[in-house]
């Protein structure tokens, strides 16, 4: 079982930077207050899967 965080770095060409500055993310925190924080299932995130798969399969072959 795997459990923790991910985070995510946003790249974006956008040619205005004040648009760039404003722009708000998902689970971007917006006040102090209230953090909210979406949840997914792993599998939802194919490269993240593909990613743990190689690991193991690299780990199976070097055992």
């Amino acid at each position: 079982m795997i459990d923790g965080f991910l985070i995510i770095y946003y790249f974006s060409p956008e040619n205005d930077i004040h648009e760039l500055r404003t722009k708000r993310g998902y689970a971007q925190i917006k006040n102090k207050q209230k953090l909210v924080v979406p949840i997914s299932d792993i599998s939802n995130f194919k490269q993240l899967v593909d990613g743990i798969n190689s690991i193991k399969k690299q780990v199976e072959t070097n055992s």
